[in-house]
C-alpha cells in the first residue's frame, strides 16, 4: 500500500544518509559512537537491508575504514547465523553449515581488519569472540584471546563479557564449571567501581540446573564468593535505591545457598519494602515463601526442618514429608506456615508418583505446591485454580518433580463469550530461566488445539470441538506426548522439545499465553497425575 511504499522510501533515504555520514571526518573515538547508532539500526530498521547498507558504505570512497569493516563484519557474522539457524549442531543442514562457514570467514576478515586499525576499541575483538566460537578463527586463536584484547581496550565493556559467557556455556562445548570459574575471575578483579564482579551472580543463576547440577547454589565456596561480592558492592558508593536492591539480592542469595543466619539478618534489615515483584522476577520464587523457609530454619523448628530438607535432597521423600507434616502442625508464624504447607503439598505429589495410582495435583491453601510465573492466579472457593493473563501472559508451575513416563488429566473451563478463552498444559520445564519446553493449549479463537515450543507459534495445530468445560488427558512416553481432548485423540506421539543438556527432573505447568493480556480467567479443575510403567493406549483409539 501507500504507507508501505513510503516506509521503503524512508528506509532507502536513511541508508543513503548513513553511508554519507560514514564518509565524514571522524576524530577518535567518534567512530565508536557512530557505530553504536548504526548497529542499533542494523538490528532494527535496517535488519532486512543489511547488505544494502554494506554496499552503500563500500561505495563511499572516503568511508571511514574502521566503520566500513565493522558494518561488513557484523553483517557477515549475522548472515552466518541466519544461514545456520540457532539449532544444535546435529540439526543444522548441510546447506546451512556451508553458508555459516562462508559468511563467518568473511566476517573474520572484516573484524580482524577493524581490530588492526583500532586495537584500542573493544568492538571488533568482541565480535571475534563469536567468530571463534563458531569455528571461524585462525589456528591458535581462542575466544579468551579475543576477550582479553577487548577488555584490554575497555575493561568493563559488557558485550565482551556476554559473548565469552555464551562461548563458555554448555551449548558451545563449555561447562558450568568453566563458566563459574570465569565468574570467580570477574569477582577477583575487585573492580567494584564497575559491574564486572556482579557478573558472578548472573553466572551462578545461569549454571544452576543447566548441566545436571540443580543444586549449584549449595556447592562448596559458592556462597562465600557471593558474600564477598555483595560485601564489596555494598562497601562502594551506591544510590539508595541500588543499595536496597543489592541487599535484597544478597538476602535471596543467602536463602538460595541455605546460609539461613545471614539470610534472616538481611531479611530483617530489609523489612517490608514492597520488594515482592523484584524478588519473584529475579529468583522465580515468592519472597514470602523464601522468608518462611529462612524463619523456619532459624526458629524453634529449625532442627526438624533441616532434617526434612536433608532427607529430601537424599531422595527420602516420604520420610521428609512426615517431618514437614509434623512441623506444620506446630508452626504458628504465617510465613513459616506458608512455606511448610508448600513443602507438604509438593512432597505429597512426589511421594504419590512413586506408586501407580492417580495423584491429586491441585494446589493447597495459598496456592501451595505451585509457583506463579506470569499472570494472576487464585485458588477459588470450589478449589478450582483461576489464571488470568496479564501483560506477560499466564503460567504457573507445579513445584513437584515429574520425571520419566506419566499421564496427566484434568479439566479446563474457558471463559464465556464474548471473552477469548485459552488454556493449556506445559511439559518438561527443567529450569524457569530456560524456555525450551513444550506446551499443549486450546484457543477459542478459531477453535484450535495447538502443540509447540513455549507459547510461541505452534508446530502442530488443528481444529477442535471446544466446550466451555474441556477435559484433557496427556500421556508422556519416551519423550513423546499423546493428547486427548474431550475424549478424542488430537495429537499422537508428539516429540517433546529437547535442549540436549544432561537430563534434569522436569516439572509440569498450566497456562497458555505469553505476551498477551485478557480480562477473564481460565479455570483448572481436578488436575491429577500418575506414573506410567507400560505404554498406554490413548482414549479415542481403542
Amino acid at each position: 500500500g501507500e504507507k508501505g511504499e513510503q516506509a521503503e522510501q524512508w528506509a532507502e533515504l536513511a541508508i543513503k544518509w548513513a553511508a554519507e555520514a560514514a564518509a565524514e571526518p571522524f576524530a577518535a573515538p567518534e567512530q565508536r559512537i557512530f557505530w553504536e547508532h548504526v548497529k542499533s539500526d542494523v538490528d532494527g530498521v535496517f535488519k532486512s537491508r543489511r547488505s544494502v547498507l554494506v554496499e552503500a558504505i563500500a561505495a563511499q570512497r572516503d568511508a571511514d575504514p574502521w566503520i566500513a569493516n565493522m558494518v561488513s563484519g557484523y553483517h557477515r557474522v549475522q548472515r552466518a547465523w541466519d544461514e545456520r539457524g540457532f539449532r544444535w549442531a546435529s540439526e543444522v543442514t548441510e546447506e546451512g553449515s556451508e553458508g555459516f562457514d562462508k559468511h563467518l570467514d568473511l566476517g573474520r576478515e572484516h573484524l580482524t581488519a577493524a581490530w588492526m586499525l583500532h586495537p584500542e576499541y573493544p568492538e571488533a575483538a568482541t565480535g571475534m569472540i563469536v567468530v571463534v566460537m563458531g569455528g571461524g578463527g585462525e589456528p591458535g586463536e581462542t575466544e579468551r584471546l579475543w576477550f582479553d584484547r577487548a577488555v584490554a581496550a575497555q575493561f568493563d565493556y559488557r558485550p565482551a563479557y556476554r559473548n565469552l559467557e555464551w562461548a563458555l556455556s554448555y551449548r558451545w562445548g563449555g561447562s558450568a564449571k568453566e563458566l563459574y570459574g570465569f565468574g570467580v575471575e570477574c569477582l577477583d578483579t575487585k573492580r567494584f567501581d564497575t559491574d564486572v564482579p556482579w557478573r558472578l551472580m548472573g553466572i551462578v543463576r545461569q549454571v544452576t540446573g543447566t548441566d545436571g547440577e540443580p543444586q549449584w547454589w549449595h556447592k562448596p565456596g559458592v556462597y562465600q564468593n557471593l558474600k564477598t561480592m555483595f560485601e564489596g558492592i555494598l562497601a562502594a558508593p551506591l544510590p539508595d535505591a541500588d543499595r536496597a536492591d543489592q541487599k535484597l539480592m544478597y538476602a535471596g542469595s543467602a536463602w538460595r545457598c541455605k546460609a539461613y543466619d545471614d539470610a534472616r539478618r538481611l531479611f530483617d534489615e530489609i523489612g517490608d519494602q514492597g520488594a515482592e515483584e523484584r524478588f519473584l522476577a529475579f529468583f522465580r520464587w515468592p519472597l514470602a515463601r523464601a522468608r518462611g523457609e529462612v524463619y523456619a530454619a532459624t526458629g524453634p523448628l529449625g532442627e526438624q526442618v533441616g532434617r526434612a530438607e536433608a532427607l529430601y535432597l537424599a531422595g527420602n521423600v516420604k520420610q521428609a514429608l512426615t517431618l514437614f507434616q509434623e512441623a506444620l502442625v506446630s508452626a504458628t508464624d504465617e510465613e513459616v506456615v506458608a512455606y511448610l504447607r508448600d513443602r507438604v503439598v509438593t512432597l505429597r505429589i512426589e511421594a504419590g508418583l512413586a506408586g501407580d495410582d492417580w495423584v491429586d495435583m491441585m494446589p493447597g491453601e495459598g496456592i501451595a505446591g505451585w509457583q506463579p510465573v506470569w499472570g494472576l492466579w487464585t485458588l477459588e472457593p470450589d478449589n478450582s485454580l483461576a489464571g488470568t493473563a496479564t501483560s506477560l501472559g499466564a503460567l504457573i508451575v507445579c513445584n513437584a518433580r515429574t520425571e520419566g513416563n506419566f499421564e496427566m488429566r484434568g479439566e479446563i473451563e474457558l471463559p464465556p463469550a464474548p471473552h477469548r478463552g485459552t488454556g493449556g498444559v506445559v511439559l518438561r520445564i527443567k529450569n524457569l530461566g530456560w524456555i525450551g519446553w513444550t506446551s499443549f493449549r486450546i484457543d477459542t479463537s478459531g477453535s484450535r488445539a495447538k502443540m509447540g515450543y513455549h507459547f510461541y507459534a505452534p508446530k502442530q495445530e488443528k481444529e477442535a470441538t471446544l466446550r466451555q468445560a474441556n477435559t484433557f488427558l496427556i500421556q508422556v512416553w519416551d519423550e513423546r506426548a499423546t493428547v486427548c481432548l474431550n475424549g478424542e485423540l488430537v495429537f499422537a506421539n508428539y516429540e517433546l522439545e529437547s535442549d540436549q543438556r544432561p537430563q534434569l527432573k522436569g516439572q509440569v505447568g498450566l497456562g497458555a499465553w505469553h505476551g498477551s493480556q485478557f480480562e477473564a480467567p481460565t479455570l483448572y479443575r481436578n488436575v491429577q497425575i500418575r506414573r506410567l510403567t507400560t505404554r498406554p493406549t490413548p482414549q479415542g483409539t481403542e
